[in-house]
């Protein structure tokens, strides 16, 4: 009796384990679609709720009308599998909901992998209940006991996958090693309590292809985009990767956007916003030049940049560790050249007492930028944090050329509203010879400045890395700012702040139309 008791605590422990592993990888592999939303969040705990709502009713049914002791086995059993093959259907499943628009995707995405395997769990822990009732137990206790032991593999799971699995393994592996021991810890209970002939025998099959599964786990891996990749890696913030290209190019990508691109014949940066916010920079005079901080790393390009530009300390902050590592071992940064900080940049800024000369905001998770760190509570500590004549670069991902890019103006509201006086750098982008049909073409970089105390109005010329100095648009930066740049007349749209994450709709809606690559009539 007490074997049989314990063996149903084992179920309920993996029960409720297997609840939060479903919740904490569903929030990753939403993440590439919808950003760390308010909208996914709101989405995976209703849909957790309803999911086990109906479990729960499920589950009271089949205890009135009774049911055969193998039935709890055989739920958990397919939640598991359904937990392995979760991250390999979920982007065919994904890609689908995101036609039924921000809200109705989330919410169908959330849905698509989440109902099924949380109903059958839910329905499990009534049965449970019932089994540990039947030995001879009151139905209080039967139901305390279960539901604690629940709740306790969920809180241990939720801290062991959130906090050391995803972002030691990625997303794959993590619900490949969770499910695979699953499956033995169910199956090998199962057949202990038949103690028939052909158990050990089975046991023994599950055993051996089971541990065979998490041998080949190393040999699992994103599929590669192109043949001569160098670095893959699914972690806590999506999936990374580095690949060598035709004509000596080296290209870092999250979740399939490009986030750097260098050059491996010189090493310098190939994408034109790095240069730009380089040529910004020139606006502080050598003096000013001592403390910088930038918000997003990526490949370490703006590093490099402002490590030319004779910066005394620079300040990388990212929430990814695993940026510094590829920048140092496939993009060519020295680790002397800079101090590596892995962090939310708010939350850094909140906790240290310096102040800098240049604060750069160039953070972005795939194609999506953190609503936080553009609303005015993030602007007003940018402002509290820069030095007298300090500078902030803000670079901005929107939709332009079609009558698009409310984000910029949001967000440069937002800067106006802390006193920044934000001005704009002129289109740099050489949009006569690209593709105007398509619209990734029209989704590109917009770079923001502000300041202070109107010190941009009163600029001096300072000498151009050698990277900018033939580019046209950079050498009209560095000489006449003003006709560069456009001074910002705060418009009638609003700003950003932490109250109403608005930014998350655009977000969405820039990634669904390059997912799409949908064509501009």
């Amino acid at each position: 009796m007490r074997g049989k008791a314990k063996i149903y605590y084992l179920l309920a422990f993996i029960e409720g384990g297997m609840i939060m592993a479903f919740e904490v990888i569903a929030s990753r592999l939403l993440s590439p679609f919808y950003g760390n939303s308010l909208y996914a969040l709101t989405s995976i705990l209703g849909v957790t709720l309803f999911s086990l709502l109906l479990g729960y009713y499920w589950g009271s049914n089949l205890v009135h009308k009774g049911f055969k002791e193998i039935l709890p086995y055989v739920y958990v059993f397919c939640a598991s599998l359904l937990l392995i093959i979760s991250p390999s259907i979920a982007y065919v499943l994904f890609d689908a909901c995101m036609n039924f628009g921000l809200i109705g995707g989330v919410l169908a995405s959330a849905i698509s992998i989440l109902l099924i395997p949380l109903f059958l769990l839910g329905s499990v822990s009534h049965m449970l209940v019932e089994l540990v009732h039947n030995l001879g137990n009151k139905a209080g206790y039967s139901s305390g006991r279960i539901f604690t032991v629940s709740t306790i593999g969920g809180v241990l799971v939720t801290f062991l996958v959130g906090l050391a699995m995803i972002p030691q393994i990625g997303v794959k592996k993590t619900a490949l090693i969770i499910g695979v021991l699953n499956i033995i810890l169910v199956s090998a209970t199962f057949l202990y309590l038949q103690r028939s002939n052909y158990s050990l025998k089975i046991l023994i099959i599950i055993l051996f292809s089971s541990t065979s599964v998490l041998v080949l786990a190393d040999q699992i891996n994103p599929q590669l985009e192109y043949d001569n990749c160098l670095y893959l890696a699914d972690g806590y913030m999506g999936r990374l990767d580095v690949c060598d290209y035709p004509n000596n190019v080296r290209i870092l990508s999250n979740n399939g956007t490009e986030q750097s691109r260098i050059s491996k014949v010189h090493g310098s940066s190939l994408l034109m916003y790095t240069h730009i916010i380089s040529s910004v920079a020139t606006l502080l005079p050598i003096e000013n030049r001592e403390d910088a901080l930038l918000i997003g790393m990526a490949g370490g390009s703006l590093v490099k940049e402002l490590n030319e530009l004779r910066f005394e300390n620079i300040t990388a902050v990212d929430v990814d560790s695993r940026c510094f590592e590829v920048s140092e071992k496939y993009f060519g940064l020295d680790t002397v050249e800079y101090n590596s900080i892995v962090d939310d940049g708010r939350h850094y800024l909140r906790g240290v007492n310096n102040t800098y000369d240049l604060i750069i905001i160039d953070v972005s998770s795939s194609a999506i930028q953190p609503h936080h760190l553009f609303t005015q509570e993030a602007f007003a500590l940018y402002k509290s944090k820069l030095n007298e004549n300090g500078l902030v670069i803000v670079n901005v991902i929107d939709s332009f050329g079609i009558g698009k890019g409310e984000t910029l103006d949001a967000i440069a509201n937002t800067m106006d509203y802390n006193n920044l006086s934000p001005r704009l750098v002129r289109e740099f982008y050489p949009m006569a010879v690209m593709d105007n049909a398509r619209y990734s073409t029209h989704i590109h970089e917009r770079i923001l400045v502000g300041s202070p105390n109107g010190y941009l109005n009163t600029i001096q010329r300072n000498k151009l890395n050698r990277c900018c100095q033939n580019t046209q648009m950079c050498r009209q930066i560095n000489e006449n700012w003003n006709t560069a740049s456009l001074e910002f007349k705060r418009q009638v749209s609003e700003k950003f702040s932490d109250d109403i994450p608005r930014m998350d709709y655009s977000n969405f809606l820039r990634i669904k139309k390059l997912r799409n690559e949908e064509f501009i009539k």
